[in-house]
């Protein structure tokens, strides 16, 4: 099952004055792990210092292996997030099993959840959709790198772990984990790479990333928090979750980090370091097998 743990802050926020600088945002891991060996803690072992948080579920199987709440094996696995924060600019890799050229459910966009009450107020593209919304395999709205505030979003198939939803009113858990956009307003970009060929480290495709093995692709972002009200208001206190899925829903990944009413200037980030290191955090959802 899922379950809610606490992520650890792996360096403070005084310490970005002397980040190795930033994420390239490039489809490469390089920025996120260590030299992957094949081994369960190359999805731990962070390579950059600054205010990395990271959750990890690598699963693995065929299509009939359980994932929660659905079914699909290494095909539909979410298998680790990493967030960081530079300034006002969020850097997002997300780890998957989905490739962004799947013919069958389409990878989710990016959903975000300010003062996480589970209402998803925004949300970035990650794969284009050919059919402005109709695409029967869950596809949504936009083209990839869009940053939207979102009216609608499409759902999942599963109205709890195990059961698929029956009912034209979605559940409070389907509207918890959110598929893509349906409908809103553009109101800006992010820096966006997700690439068919898979994640690759250091410039060369992988050979080995995790104890399961399996194709993994990177979803890759930067984004400003500045496009956002709830950030140039200040009123952002209460902290945010990033989200993500695929179109089914069979697996979901999300990190929660607390964050100050308002995102510090770069200068300034030394200054409030010490008073957050104590109250940054997050939360991340990780299977028990």
């Amino acid at each position: 099952m899922k379950f809610q743990l606490t992520v650890l802050l792996f360096a403070s926020l005084a310490s970005s004055s002397i980040m190795a600088g930033p994420v390239s945002v490039d489809g490469d891991l390089k920025d996120w792990i260590h030299t992957p060996t094949g081994n369960a803690d190359d999805w731990n072992r962070l390579q950059r210092p600054g205010t990395t948080l990271f959750a990890s579920e690598d699963q693995s199987g065929r299509a009939s292996a359980y994932l929660e709440p659905g079914w699909g094996g290494q095909a539909y696995d979410a298998e680790a997030m990493y967030l960081e924060l530079d300034g006002s600019t969020l850097y997002i890799a997300i780890v998957t099993g989905v490739t962004p050229n799947t013919r069958e459910w389409r990878p989710g966009d990016i959903a975000l959840d300010f003062g996480n009450d589970h209402t998803y107020e925004y949300g970035v593209v990650t794969v284009g959709d050919p059919v402005t919304g109709t695409d029967r395999w869950g596809a949504g709205v936009g083209v990839a790198g869009q940053v939207y505030k979102v009216d609608a979003w499409n759902l999942g198939l599963w109205e709890s772990p195990g059961k698929i939803s029956e009912s034209e009113t979605p559940s409070d858990y389907q509207r918890q984990h959110p598929t893509s956009i349906n409908s809103g307003q553009v109101i800006g970009d992010a820096t966006l790479s997700y690439r068919p060929e898979g994640a690759r480290y250091n410039g060369k495709p992988h050979q080995t990333l995790g104890a399961l093995g399996g194709s993994h692709y990177l979803i890759e972002a930067a984004l400003d928090l500045n496009l956002f009200d709830e950030f140039r208001k200040g009123t952002a206190s209460k902290g945010f979750t990033v989200h993500w899925t695929m179109g089914c829903a069979n697996d979901w990944i999300a990190l929660d980090p607390p964050v100050p009413g308002r995102v510090p200037e770069p200068t300034s980030l030394g200054l409030v370091g010490l008073g957050l290191v104590g109250m940054l955090g997050g939360r991340r959802q990780k299977r028990i097998s």
